[in-house]
């Protein structure tokens, strides 16, 4: 095993040729696999970009007796993560879970249409020597990460998948599995080491804005929000029980980072989402599709466009939504406009934690430190230390103000 030529980044031992070959030995159910060569592991992410997994790319190259012609598998490994920010193992559980079992029902759903989901193709799954899970990588095929999306053109494709991803999990959830037992491993936990980071920023954010001389006014309410934060998230992450719920499975950690696109370079030089696929399937739970819509509001497309096609934009996806459970054979109630506009109304606090909390860590610059380093001030440029993150709260703290979300 050979590894990168970065002289900070130093593979586990124990992800070594040996293991490598039994990984793909296992995946093709194939014990006569051998490596046409040693492999070379690369960092998959750069510092900073993950919480609760250590990624490493390579490509096997290897023949077997059944293909005597050498064959290549470019591979993404995801190895658990060990820090103070998270300690149990939840969500790695949940994900292993959506690989073996969930995506593959609703890739088969989704093929019967003739539609397909677009996510990473899963080969292997460890606990020992530590916990690994083994995909296909998709960059080298073409997929690509977009930090923000500005058109509106662009963001069809990510409503598309949302809306698929939802669908067929009501589907599954009527007919064959069982998919409301699937709880966020954050909330369930009471709002324990992940979640735990939440709650600190969320106070940081409150301290910090307080202290604003034009914010003094709302000093008040803003500090009773953080005796109430846990409880209101566990509303916001608690599926409705009515016998009209509108639950779906979300993808729970839906943002720009965990979504991949193939991209089509225009003549006029700009760039056009063709197809978006889905990745990191570590938060899904069921419960109301406005976390994930909120997520995509919020977290996915560019400031701007949210505020000139919100409206269009939820119509859009709810339109899918009941376009892909028609095709999908359901003939039972089907959530209207109103109804998801209701379930975005309930939920409007997320919009706030993702001002308070997301923004603040999408705007520090953690390749400088750690997370540890984030959440006890010594990151230099974390937060408020930054004008654009202090200029967009300064912005919408108004508008939640009127919408009642501070109350």
């Amino acid at each position: 095993m050979q590894s990168d030529t970065d002289r900070h980044f130093v593979p586990p031992a124990w992800l070594n040729d040996s293991f490598l070959k039994q990984i793909i030995s296992a995946a093709r159910k194939d014990p006569s696999v051998s490596l046409c060569h040693s492999c070379k592991l690369h960092p998959g992410s750069k510092p900073g970009k993950n919480y609760a997994s250590v990624l490493y790319r390579t490509t096997v190259h290897f023949r077997s007796a059944r293909s005597h012609q050498e064959q290549a598998i470019n591979l993404m490994l995801k190895t658990e993560k060990h820090s103070t920010v998270l300690r149990d193992r939840s969500l790695f559980e949940t994900e292993i879970h959506m690989y073996r079992e969930v995506l593959p029902a609703m890739e088969n759903l989704l093929k019967n249409i003739g539609v397909s989901l677009n996510t990473p193709r899963f080969f292997y799954t460890s606990d020992h020597p530590h916990g690994l899970i083994v995909l296909e990588d998709l960059f080298p095929s073409g997929w690509f990460e977009k930090e923000q999306i500005l058109e509106f053109e662009n963001v069809q494709p990510v409503i598309q998948s949302i809306a698929r991803f939802h669908a067929a999990s009501w589907i599954l959830n009527e007919t064959s599995m069982q998919l409301t037992n699937i709880s966020n491993p954050i909330m369930e936990k009471n709002i324990s080491g992940l979640g735990q980071l939440f709650c600190t920023l969320f106070n940081l954010f409150i301290d910090s804005v307080s202290s604003w001389e034009e914010y003094r006014s709302l000093g008040a309410k803003l500090r009773t929000l953080k005796d109430q934060f846990v409880h209101r998230m566990k509303q916001i992450y608690r599926p409705s029980s009515v016998s009209t719920a509108y639950n779906v499975l979300n993808h729970g950690d839906f943002h720009a980072r965990n979504l991949l696109h193939k991209i089509e370079t225009l003549d006029n030089g700009l760039e056009r989402v063709q197809q978006t696929a889905l990745i990191d399937f570590q938060l899904c739970h069921w419960g109301s599709p406005a976390i994930d819509l909120l997520y995509l509001l919020d977290l996915i497309i560019d400031r701007d466009l949210k505020h000139s096609r919100r409206d269009r934009i939820i119509r859009e996806y709810h339109d899918s939504f009941v376009h892909y459970l028609e095709r999908l054979g359901h003939r039972g109630w089907t959530p209207s406009l109103r109804d998801l506009l209701a379930e975005l109304n309930r939920h409007a606090f997320l919009e706030l934690v993702h001002v308070a909390v997301f923004e603040q860590i999408r705007h520090a610059n953690m390749s400088k430190g750690s997370w540890d380093d984030f959440l006890t001030g010594r990151l230099e440029d974390a937060g408020f230390n930054n004008a654009k993150y202090r200029a967009l709260v300064r912005k919408d703290l108004p508008d939640f103000l009127r919408r009642g979300v501070l109350e």
